[in-house]
């Protein structure tokens, strides 16, 4: 359920930006994030740093962290 929620919200705030693929695709300015090493307090930091619409919760960030960090991990 929290890998659903961190994706959805990954799609809906951080989507227009940034893709998962592991290959950065030039209509996305932020870049790829799936081969992006960092700690968890590393990501949480730049999460909470991105211009969103509407700023994400603490709970919201880490759920986007999370499934970020899950991706990464089963590369």
């Amino acid at each position: 359920a929290q890998t659903r929620s961190g994706q959805a919200l990954f799609t809906q705030a951080c989507g227009a930006c940034h893709t998962l693929s592991g290959h950065n695709d030039s209509r996305h300015q932020g870049g790829d994030l799936r081969g992006f090493h960092a700690s968890r307090a590393q990501f949480l930091q730049l999460a909470s740093e991105m211009p969103v619409r509407r700023p994400l919760t603490h709970a919201q960030l880490d759920a986007v962290v999370r499934y970020v960090m899950a991706l990464e991990a089963t590369r």
